[in-house]
């Protein structure tokens, strides 16, 4: 789908284990699906300027927020527990498909 590889940062509480691995199902699933992603990792008091520093294409939380980054931030708590996984995927592609990101 995509021709250059997308952009998806991921943040937990910590920019430990969490984000990494809910950054690593997100990568596999969206490759699955026939697009290619980088993904960066970090801490949710850092989303702000991450999102001002980095622009990425995507931005997912695995912890609560309410922060305004000018584009939505999707839960990404089903990467971790797996159950509504295949539904934020589409969630995500059917906003890289409106946005004209891929």
């Amino acid at each position: 789908m995509a021709t250059k590889p997308i952009k998806v940062a991921v943040f937990c509480a910590t920019a430990l284990a969490t984000s990494t691995m809910a950054a690593m199902k997100l990568q596999e699933a969206l490759n699955k699906r026939g697009i290619t992603c980088r993904t960066t990792t970090g801490r949710i008091s850092d989303l702000q300027s991450n999102v001002n520093l980095t622009h990425p294409d995507v931005v997912v939380a695995t912890a609560v927020t309410n922060m305004n980054v000018g584009q939505p931030i999707f839960n990404g708590i089903p990467l971790l527990t797996g159950i509504g996984m295949d539904a934020l995927v589409d969630e995500i592609v059917a906003y890289l498909k409106k946005e004209n990101i891929i």
